[in-house]
């Protein structure tokens, strides 16, 4: 009689598969590595089984947390707070003093350029333009296109406007499959998390893919990493030069398999393009 009957056999060579080609995109000493991470992460899991150890971890969490609340959270902002719905709306004139006072909270200063990646600013003169767009279509709803026209109108023109940045073909109408399309979305983090999405999707679709994975640098943005979790995509970092700041195009290469669905590339300047998704 045999060994293994063919499903197990078939499930052997399965997971000997699995193992070959993580170890073909890892790399012996990085796999290695990343199981003695893991093994010291289950251990310490069992460590915090135990009361003594838990009540010692969880004393210097809450104290962090505290720390941060007063930092980022202060209790101690102008004008009452509000922690549950008033009994009665508050007047125009209420809220317009609630907002001048919340205004008036100093922040950092970043008009002199000391933040990064959090206000994304053009201008005074399109600081003005916004306001006067936002005042026109404060309530319109872009996913009823037929009631707003117009709102249609400029979502398709900034997704043909992004197509042609990225010499995609425009279509022609809209059965036309050879076309590029898109949509517009709150930010960067969401644009990287649809596309990923979308080639997700069609690799199930279209080549049976049911195991994705991607291909990224460690410079990436990190909405891959989340999109790795929301979708599940198994996602292999790949490292850069520290001084170019280029990918390593021969482990890039060793990480493709058959079910690689997508590569990313990554601005050298590591998180300063999210909106474009790179």
């Amino acid at each position: 009689m045999p060994l293994m009957s063919r499903p197990d056999r078939y499930l052997v060579q399965q997971q000997l598969v699995r193992l070959f080609r993580h170890l073909r995109a890892r790399g012996i000493v990085t796999a290695a590595h990343e199981t003695y991470l893991a093994l010291v992460k289950r251990v310490f899991g069992l460590m915090l089984l135990v009361p003594s150890v838990r009540r010692k971890v969880q004393g210097e969490l809450d104290q962090v947390t505290l720390e941060l609340e007063a930092k980022l959270a202060p209790k101690d902002g102008p004008g009452p707070t509000y922690l549950s719905l008033p009994e009665r709306g508050l007047t125009q004139d209420a809220v317009s003093k609630a907002l001048d006072e919340m205004s008036a909270i100093p922040n950092t200063k970043w008009e002199t350029g000391r933040v990064s990646g959090a206000v994304y600013h053009g201008g005074k003169d399109l600081n003005e333009i916004w306001k006067e767009a936002f005042g026109k279509f404060e309530v319109s709803n872009p996913l009823h296109a037929d009631v707003f026209p117009g709102v249609r109108k400029m979502d398709s023109e900034i997704v043909s406007m992004c197509l042609t940045l990225f010499n995609s073909p425009l279509p022609t109408s809209a059965v036309d499959e050879n076309g590029g399309a898109g949509t517009t979305t709150s930010g960067g983090t969401e644009s990287i998390l649809m596309a990923c999405k979308a080639y997700r999707d069609r690799a199930r679709a279209e080549y049976g893919i049911t195991e994705p994975e991607m291909v990224v640098p460690i410079s990436a943005h990190a909405a891959f990493d989340k999109a790795s979790k929301y979708f599940g995509i198994k996602i292999h970092h790949i490292p850069v030069d520290p001084k170019t700041r280029k990918v390593d195009i021969r482990r890039v290469k060793r990480a493709i398999n058959p079910n690689t669905i997508m590569l990313v590339g990554s601005a050298v300047s590591d998180f300063a393009v999210p909106p474009l998704g790179i």
